[in-house]
């Protein structure tokens, strides 16, 4: 597939007085040209890199600010590969979603209700790989989240963050209701990226108990998801 590459800057540029500035759009021919020229556009800019096939585009990485005071922002990865039904299975997306990864070292990710941590591993750490989440009687996805830490504000319940999705807070923890191997409540604290793979645990272990189709396609579902969203980090 052949594609090129773009940058873009002044997304959020205020007017000045009747007169706005036109958004500035510059393309590339490789990612490294693009990934030199987006760096040069300095850190106080909004700003934008992405690649195209000529009848799609594909957001790379986006320039934000996490609050409302804040003049410089941060650069945070902004596709969203394993949900995008047009670039999910595109080699060179997935190897440019790497290089930015690593280029210009990102630490957040664009997802659908929020900004999070990426995955910085494919396997739970140690005090968690024996342990699972404690679903709701329907096995419904977040249940077992009680608490999420959002950056500025503190912990606040899941009902108040998901009433607040629109704006992609950063959240950077969550509090779940967890159990040990033996069925004992284990309440936990984790990285948001951990959840779907102790919800593919706790899913797979359900479908083992109960020999449920429905259980089985879930974890499944899961699986593939964290494969590729894992993958941005590897090099």
């Amino acid at each position: 597939m052949e594609l090129t590459y773009y940058t873009t800057d002044d997304l959020a540029l205020p007017a000045k007085g009747v007169i706005r500035k036109r958004q500035s759009i510059a393309h590339f021919d490789t990612l490294a040209e693009a990934l030199r020229h987006f760096q040069s556009l300095g850190p106080s800019m909004h700003k934008s890199l992405g690649l195209t096939d000529g009848a799609h585009t594909l957001e790379l990485v986006r320039r934000v600010s996490f609050f409302e005071d804040d003049r410089e922002g941060e650069d945070i990865l902004a596709a969203d590969l394993p949900s995008d039904p047009v670039w999910s299975q595109v080699p060179e997306a997935e190897s440019a979603v790497r290089t930015c990864v690593g280029a210009l070292h990102l630490r957040y990710m664009l997802c659908p209700d929020a900004v999070m941590p990426i995955p910085t591993s494919d396997q739970l750490p140690k005090n968690h790989r024996d342990k699972y989440l404690w679903l709701d009687q329907a096995h419904n996805r977040n249940s077992a989240i009680r608490w999420v830490y959002i950056a500025g504000t503190g912990w606040t319940s899941l009902k108040e963050w998901t009433s607040h999705a629109d704006i992609h807070p950063l959240v950077l923890r969550y509090r779940v209701d967890g159990m040990t191997e033996n069925g004992a409540y284990h309440p936990m604290d984790i990285l948001p990226w951990e959840y779907p793979l102790l919800l593919r645990r706790t899913l797979a272990r359900l479908c083992q108990n109960t020999g449920g189709t429905r259980l089985r396609e879930q974890a499944k579902k899961i699986h593939l998801s964290s494969r590729k969203t894992n993958r941005r980090k590897r090099t």
